[in-house]
């Protein structure tokens, strides 16, 4: 790292500090607790895992009563071929590669991943609102049909090829309530499921689905799938991330209305 000390023919001299850091990520969220900055959800980065390359910059006046609000920051943490196993519940995450940009504003990140052997794309913001984190992710992902039969064998019959989904997540911790909207083509997906009496065969398709999580932890899911075999509008309600109804607004297909 390195200090420089300017405007030197001022009534108020000013620094600037850079500090570059390449080690476990606990030594560096130790030495972020004890520096002079405020980063929007810490308790995330405690979550992380592995050795990223980590970069400080920290511009502030020479002051002897010099207040927090008085400095100015900007962080980096870059991550490269990394496992996460704690980021996310009971999920693992592999060959993980990103890039947080962090400075006294919001949390700026973007990356890739795998999850079960699914590639992955990401980058999202986390900023704090009055006092409150807002949240916003887009997702990239190719959802395999293996992870859907291991998740729910319980609601189809016969699962092959995959989705293409792009998700959006937001969430705002004044509410404490988050959503979750999703669309994805259904070309190269084939599904049967006996339960509500679908059969789709790779035909040209689209599924579009949103979420409502309340503060009860329950949620609401609206599912619309729409093809060249059939057209639905199902709406899903769970509690503590289990289903606990189902109900078929709309199935049209060549056997029912």
């Amino acid at each position: 790292g390195n200090v420089q000390i300017f405007d030197l023919d001022k009534p108020i001299e000013n620094a600037k500090v850079e500090v570059d850091i390449y080690s476990n990520i606990e030594f560096i969220t130790n030495y972020l607790e004890l520096a002079p900055i405020d980063i929007p959800n810490f308790d995330r980065l405690m979550k992380l895992s592995g050795k990223p390359k980590f970069n400080l910059n920290l511009e502030f006046p020479l002051l002897l009563s010099l207040k927090m609000e008085e400095i100015t920051y900007k962080a980096n943490l870059s991550f490269s071929d990394e496992t996460f196993d704690k980021l996310l519940d009971n999920y693992l995450l592999d060959k993980t590669n990103v890039i947080i940009d962090i400075d006294k504003n919001e949390v700026k990140y973007s990356g890739s991943t795998f999850l079960d052997a699914m590639p992955i794309k990401f980058s999202g913001t986390e900023e704090i609102k009055n006092k409150f984190l807002i949240n916003n992710i887009e997702i990239d992902i190719r959802l395999d049909a293996y992870y859907l039969n291991n998740k729910f064998p319980e609601y189809f019959d016969s699962l092959k090829g995959f989705i293409p989904l792009k998700i959006f997540y937001n969430s705002n911790e004044e509410d404490n309530e988050y959503e979750i909207i999703g669309q994805g083509s259904i070309n190269e997906f084939s599904m049967e499921t006996s339960l509500i009496d679908i059969n789709h065969n790779f035909q040209k398709g689209n599924l579009n689905f949103k979420m409502k999580g309340f503060n009860d932890y329950s949620s609401e899911t609206e599912v619309v799938i729409e093809s060249d075999s059939f057209e639905s509008f199902i709406k899903v309600f769970s509690k503590n991330k289990e289903i606990i109804e189902i109900i078929v607004d709309r199935l049209i297909s060549e056997d029912q209305n």
